[in-house]
C-alpha cells in the first residue's frame, strides 16, 4: 500500500511513518512544496532488493557490452555511465 504525505505533514509525523513503513511494510511517498512526489520511506528489504537488481541490472550490462566486443571502459567510468543513466530513466 502506498499513501502520499506533502512535506510538512510528513516532517510532524514522521516518527508514525516510519513506524508504519518498519511494521506495516508500507511505502511512504512524501511530495514537496508543489505536491511533486520527490521522495519515499520504503522498508530497509526493499531497498536491499533494489541494490541487489540494480547490481544484477549492472551486471548484465557490463556483459552485454562485453560480449558485443565493444570497447574496455573502466570500472569508475562504467559506473559513472550506468550512474547516469540511472539519473537520465528517473527524470522520465
Amino acid at each position: 500500500m502506498e499513501q502520499m504525505y506533502p512535506l510538512a505533514q510528513a516532517c510532524d509525523e514522521l516518527d508514525q511513518l516510519v513506524d508504519r513503513v518498519r511494521h506495516g511494510h508500507e511505502t511512504i511517498v512524501i511530495s514537496d512544496h508543489g505536491g511533486t512526489p520527490a521522495t519515499a520511506l520504503i522498508p530497509v528489504g526493499e531497498l536491499a532488493e533494489l541494490r541487489r537488481l540494480q547490481e544484477e541490472a549492472d551486471i548484465a550490462e557490463a556483459d552485454h557490452r562485453k560480449a558485443e566486443g565493444g570497447p574496455v571502459v573502466m570500472h569508475d567510468a562504467f559506473m559513472a555511465e550506468l550512474e547516469a543513466g540511472d539519473a537520465q530513466a528517473a527524470a522520465s
